[in-house]
């Protein structure tokens, strides 16, 4: 490049040609590297009025919700709790079937051999 400012038509082919890309790509990249970089999250000693507001303020990450995890944990817990607890109220041999058909995520027994144990 002989002169500072955008390239013009020919040094956009010229550059395409050597870096075996598309002139759009050229355009492109010319744009970007002429853009500003801007920082994500502002350190606390960038709290300036001339500073521009960091994205991390106003950008949300909506497929994550933190009070949607705390909610399903406790949920959790709480049916485990009361599970414990019902269970706690049942014969040994219920106890047993319940724990075989259901809570046995590995080796889940069949109703026929439930049958034939008891």
């Amino acid at each position: 490049k002989q002169r500072l400012g955008w390239f013009n038509q020919d040094e956009v082919e010229m550059v395409a040609r050597e870096l075996g890309v598309t002139s759009k790509d050229v355009r492109e990249m010319e744009s970007r590297m002429a853009a500003q970089d801007m920082t994500f999250d502002l350190s606390s000693d960038d709290d300036s009025d001339s500073q521009p507001m960091a994205p991390v303020l106003y950008l949300q990450d909506k497929s994550s919700n933190f009070a949607d995890g705390i909610e399903d944990d406790n949920w959790e817990e709480q049916a485990a709790n009361r599970l414990t607890d019902a269970m706690q109220g049942l014969d040994e041999r219920s106890q047993d079937i319940i724990r075989a058909r259901w809570l046995d995520e590995d080796n889940k027994s069949t109703l026929q051999e439930l049958a034939d144990r008891y």
